[in-house]
């Protein structure tokens, strides 16, 4: 047996992972959790910096401030950019479990701050302390659901991703094994395309009608019919 001919059996044996088909891996769920993401930290942006404006704990509100940014520009990144398989998912996830981390300390940073205040009470101190007071404690919430959000994504990736990764290379964190990409706009889960091979829709790549389709685990090789026609003459 030629080495051509032993080439597809050998290739037929690699196993590459796949997300498995279940229902946190529907494109829709991955694709609106990262539309969430990008929406609230836009939100917790526009919160902080009005109230950063006011002038008040510029530390604190400013830490929201720079956690929004961060995310922003994570999301940018992490959606438009097509990973591959092998590029760096340990920094996709260790990313998701540092943003939750850091939305968790703003959540606590914000309730701190605006959670224990009376809006009502302090109206006659100044004209816009009512209007301070509720960005404020609208921005705690603001901050809630990034933090959540981001704990959703980082399981989501484990299970999508780096679950069947470790599947595959038996406790391994990184796969080398061929040119697998995650689902593009997402990044939570691994694509079926290979952007490397042709479509399957691709009317060349198919056999032509009539073609035998031999096993690769046959040790004899068939000659194709046309083949044989043009020895036999």
């Amino acid at each position: 047996m030629s080495f051509e001919e032993q080439k597809p059996e050998i290739e037929s044996k690699v196993v590459t992972p796949v997300t498995p088909a279940r229902w946190y891996s529907n494109p829709i769920l991955l694709w609106g959790v990262r539309i969430a993401q990008f929406v609230f930290a836009i939100i917790c942006l526009g919160l902080s910096a009005k109230v950063l404006a006011f002038g008040i704990n510029h530390s604190t509100t400013g830490y929201a401030v720079a956690v929004s940014v961060i995310t922003i520009v994570y999301l940018v990144v992490v959606t438009l950019v097509p990973f591959r398989l092998n590029d760096c998912v340990v920094f996709i996830l260790v990313s998701e479990i540092v943003l939750s981390i850091l939305w968790f300390a703003a959540f606590i940073a914000l309730a701190v701050l605006h959670g224990g205040i009376d809006c009502g009470n302090r109206y006659t101190f100044s004209s816009g302390w009512l209007e301070y007071c509720r960005v404020g404690q609208a921005s705690i919430a603001m901050a809630f659901f990034p933090f959540w959000l981001f704990d959703i994504t980082a399981a989501l990736f484990w299970l999508n991703v780096m679950a069947p990764i470790r599947s595959v290379t038996e406790g391994g964190w990184v796969y080398k094994g061929g040119p697998k990409v995650l689902t593009r706009w997402c990044n939570l889960s691994i694509s079926d395309v290979d952007s490397n091979l042709p479509m399957r829709t691709d009317v060349e790549s198919q056999p032509r009608a009539g073609t035998p389709i031999v096993s690769h685990t046959d040790v004899d090789y068939q000659p194709h019919p046309e083949q044989s026609t043009v020895t036999n003459s």
